[in-house]
């Protein structure tokens, strides 16, 4: 078996696999800011092989270069050589790798919006309706804006159906679920929920393709505050609380008296 302190890595396909390589060590790698962070983690084990910095800097091309394609050799005899894979495994011990990681302080990525809210509110049934609501997202850039709107559309249905109907009811003898089925969860239709109206801010990102900014699960954040804020300001009491149900708010208008 190869010694730890003569062996280093093979560039092949071109360039050093990176992906590759710590996918055999088995540290964890993150997408985002890649080198930076898995160079800073793996900096200590690179230097049981020998390594350094500037030899690990290449692809992250998981596809073109799998695990397989990674080869330790002797540098006195280059004939004698054994997959990464077959070197890790090898070892008696874990292979840990310990660093810091500071974000740059020029960017920060976090999704940035806004919602307003317009209700109108029974207050002999409890009932609210909401009869407008406005969504502000800052995208970074919206490269499809007809796509995008209909995220944020999307976005919001959801949001509602967790901000009036939907609530998963756990059994407490038995640790089941109650509702465990689209009707008796009773998420919100198209038909129920308000179409947003969306305003895209476009300020494009010192991060991620030509500035643009993910949209996944922003949409989702500020309808419930929103709602809220809007019954408070209606009729003077707050739900904090979801589903806004009839039964809370009757309560609470209740308390308030």
């Amino acid at each position: 078996m190869l010694p730890f302190q003569r062996a280093f890595f093979r560039k092949l396909g071109g360039d050093a696999p990176l992906r590759a390589m710590f996918d055999a060590l088995g540290l964890a790698f993150s997408v985002k800011d890649a080198k930076s962070r898995v160079v800073l983690a793996s900096r200590p084990i690179l230097e049981k092989f020998g390594l350094t910095e500037a030899q690990i800097v290449g692809t992250t091309d998981r596809d073109r270069y799998p695990a397989r394609l990674a080869e330790v050799f002797l540098k006195s005899d280059a004939k004698q050589k054994l997959t990464l894979a077959q070197v890790v495994q090898f070892k008696a011990t874990a292979i840990i790798g310990k660093s810091d990681y500071r974000q740059p302080t020029n960017w920060e990525q976090t999704a940035f919006a806004a919602g307003a809210a317009e209700v109108e509110v029974d207050t002999v049934t409890g009932t609210v309706k909401v009869t407008r609501f406005v969504a502000g997202h800052d995208v970074g850039k919206a490269f499809n804006p007809f796509s995008l709107r209909q995220q944020v559309e999307g976005g919001v249905v959801m949001a509602m159906g967790a901000v009036f109907t939907e609530e998963l009811l756990i059994d407490k003898a038995t640790g089941l679920p109650l509702n465990p089925n689209m009707l008796d969860y009773r998420p919100q239709s198209i038909k129920d929920a308000v179409l947003a109206e969306v305003v895209i801010v476009e300020k494009p990102k010192a991060y991620g393709t030509f500035g643009g900014h993910g949209m996944g699960e922003p949409p989702m954040g500020p309808p419930a505050p929103a709602v809220v804020n809007a019954v408070y300001n209606a009729v003077g009491v707050w739900v904090t609380e979801m589903p806004l149900t009839r039964e809370k708010l009757l309560a609470a208008l209740k308390a308030s008296n």
